[in-house]
C-alpha cells in the first residue's frame, strides 16, 4: 500500500474538476499532516509519551517522512494537535503532490486565479480509484464485522478509512448510505473492539482527536474573521 497521505490525497480529489472536493477543502491539508503523522506512530518512529509525540527513530528512507521527522526535531516535544496544525499545510499538500508526480499518478498544473494567485490542478492517471478503494475497505469492513485481526496491511486501511471519516469523504467511497453509516460506526468503536493492534488504535484514536480540534479551531477563526 503506498503511504496513507498518497492515497488519502487520490481519493480527495474530483477528477472532475482537477481539484479537492469541495466538503474536504478544509480538512484535507490537516488530514495530510495527520496522515503523516500517523504513517510515522506505526512505523515506530515518533511516539507519545505524556501526550506529546516524540522523534524516537529517525530511520526512515522516504523524503517527505524525513522532512516531517526534521521539523519535529527542530521544536520541543509537542502534542499531535500542534504538529496536525504546526506542519505547514499547504506545503504538505504540494509535497505529496509532487511526490505523486514522480509516481506518474497525477499531473500538477499551476495556474493564477484573477492572474494574481497561484491555484493549482491535479489531473489523474486513473479514474477508478474510488471503486478500487471501495472494493478494498469493502474487505476490510468484512472482516471487522465477523471479528477477525486485520493483517498489517488492513490496518493501514483502517487508518486510512479514519482520515477520509475525519475528511467528509466517506460517502464518495461508500455511494449507499448504510454501508458509509456503517463504517463510521466501525470507526467510532476503534478503541473498544476493533480487530486491530493496540498500535494503530492509537494511533486513530490520537489523530481523530486532533484532527477535530484542528479543523474546529479554523472553523472558529474564519467565523470570527469574518464577522469582525
Amino acid at each position: 500500500m503506498p503511504f496513507i497521505a498518497e492515497q488519502l490525497f487520490l481519493l480527495a480529489i474530483n477528477p472532475q474538476t482537477a481539484k479537492p472536493y469541495y466538503r474536504a477543502a478544509t480538512a484535507l491539508p490537516y488530514a495530510l499532516n495527520g496522515a503523516l503523522l500517523a504513517e510515522l506512530m506505526i512505523n515506530g518512529n515518533i511516539e507519545l509519551q505524556h501526550k506529546k509525540a516524540v522523534v524516537v527513530n529517525e530511520d526512515t528512507h522516504d523524503p517527505l517522512l524525513k522532512q516531517t521527522l526534521a521539523r519535529m526535531k527542530e521544536k520541543k516535544p509537542r502534542s499531535l494537535k500542534y504538529w496536525v496544525q504546526g506542519l505547514s499545510s499547504s506545503r504538505t499538500q504540494q509535497e505529496v503532490a509532487a511526490l505523486l508526480e514522480e509516481q506518474d499518478q497525477l499531473t500538477v498544473r499551476k495556474t493564477r486565479f484573477l492572474g494574481l494567485f497561484p491555484s493549482y490542478e491535479y489531473h489523474l492517471e486513473r479514474n477508478d480509484l474510488h471503486a478500487h478503494a471501495y472494493r478494498l475497505f469493502r474487505a476490510v469492513l468484512d472482516k471487522i464485522g465477523r471479528k477477525e485481526p486485520l493483517d498489517r496491511e488492513e490496518e493501514r486501511y483502517a487508518v486510512l478509512l479514519a482520515f477520509l471519516h475525519t475528511s467528509k469523504l466517506l460517502p464518495l467511497i461508500f455511494k449507499k448510505r448504510a454501508e458509509a453509516r456503517e463504517a463510521a460506526a466501525h470507526l467510532k468503536r476503534i478503541s473498544k473492539d476493533l480487530p486491530v493492534s493496540a498500535e494503530v488504535k492509537k494511533t486513530i484514536d490520537a489523530m481523530e482527536t486532533a484532527m477535530i480540534v484542528a479543523t474546529t479551531t479554523i472553523v472558529v477563526t474564519s467565523n470570527s474573521s469574518s464577522s469582525s
